[in-house]
């Protein structure tokens, strides 16, 4: 499933592709998809912002709307596929130099594409960016660690609420919580400011990493379609921690899998 650090590929991407051009052409090749779409006929491109894992297009539109895109579970944006290639939900031809056309693929349907009035509403609901605000200890304490319900949250729950830190999933708690040193299970409230803060930085260095291996290639896999595993604990059950040597453990809680080293993110309150 894409992330953060997959999502601003996406979006390097498409300003690359199509900020400046004109739509002249598109085609809904899934009728489930709204066929406001195609009142982008006509419109320019102005620049594509991202808010956690969800996108939005600046257009030229004299009623200031944009395009709004969730890949959802498998959904990826490509240039020039060729016309036989599966799973084409949505196609947008453009003008002047650059790729052709861009088309939007989903295996699962589980992502959206679709006008709305403009970038408050495309992201409406979503909390902070888990990168461009680069939330401090101050801030994820304050997010993550207050409201209803912080007594029994657990740290893994309130990191995937898309609500309070957009950007992050399944991968990327693990992975954080690693280079924090908290465990992905701990209560919320066992936590203290230092924790905080390590978490902080354990966020920005998952992020800076897997970006820098995502930002400009024109294709992005993911991590359950297969080939080598980019990650540190992700996935890695049973191999030594690149710490202390300690097997990484495989856990589920809420439905959802965790990767962590019990000898480095000891679970404090149980």
């Amino acid at each position: 499933m894409p992330e953060l650090p997959e999502v601003e590929a996406t979006r390097d991407n498409l300003e690359r592709w199509s900020a400046g051009r004109r739509v002249v052409r598109v085609e809904r090749r899934d009728p489930a998809l709204e066929e406001s779409l195609e009142r982008l006929v006509g419109a320019r491109f102005v620049g594509w912002s991202r808010r956690g894992k969800a996108l939005a297009a600046k257009t030229d539109r004299a009623d200031g709307a944009v395009l709004h895109v969730h890949l959802g579970m498998t959904g990826r944006w490509v240039r020039d596929p060729e016309p036989e290639r599966a799973h084409q939900r949505l196609v947008i031809e453009l003008a002047g130099p650059g790729p052709r056309c861009l088309a939007y693929l989903d295996v699962r349907r589980l992502g959206t594409a679709r006008l709305v009035g403009d970038e408050v509403e495309a992201f409406e609901g979503l909390g902070i960016d888990a990168r461009d605000a680069r939330p401090s200890a101050e801030v994820l304490a304050r997010v993550l660690g207050e409201g209803a319900g912080a007594a029994s949250a657990t740290l893994k729950a309130r990191l995937l609420d898309q609500k309070r830190l957009a950007g992050l999933g399944n991968i990327a708690v693990s992975e954080c919580c690693f280079f924090a040193g908290v465990h992905p299970h701990e209560r919320v409230r066992a936590l203290g400011m230092k924790a905080w803060a390590r978490l902080a930085a354990g966020i920005a260095e998952h992020l800076e990493r897997t970006l820098a291996t995502t930002i400009g290639r024109d294709e992005i896999a993911y991590v359950s379609e297969g080939g080598d595993n980019p990650f540190v604990v992700y996935a890695r059950e049973g191999e030594p921690c690149p710490r202390c040597g300690a097997p990484i453990v495989r856990a589920v809680a809420g439905g959802r899998v965790s990767f962590f080293c019990v000898r480095c993110q000891p679970e404090v309150s149980g």
